[in-house]
């Protein structure tokens, strides 16, 4: 259904991808700014620039997604420590 209000209706999507890229720096800069642990930012970045040299522009943001969560999962109580936390010993 949206598929074809999205063909009905005439939108100009120019301008979009400085939109979004503009939105991507202003989040990534204030999670600099204000979380004590630069791991995620570091890891989200460094995955991202990985896979763009890999797979190009057109496939990068999935694999790049995907393994940022994989490591930051697996590195979460040095995340919890570094931000002053306690980690779960479940």
């Amino acid at each position: 259904m949206g598929a074809l209000a999205g063909e009905m209706l005439p939108l100009d999507m120019r301008g979009v991808e400085f939109s979004a890229t503009a939105f991507f720096v202003v989040v990534c800069v204030n999670q600099w700014h204000q979380v004590d642990s630069h791991i995620p930012v570091i890891t989200g970045f460094t995955s991202a620039i990985a896979f763009y040299i890999l797979l190009g522009a057109d496939y990068f943001i999935l694999p790049a997604l995907s393994v940022s969560l994989i490591l930051l999962t697996i590195m979460r109580e040095r995340i919890d420590i570094q931000m002053g936390g306690m980690s779960n010993d479940n």
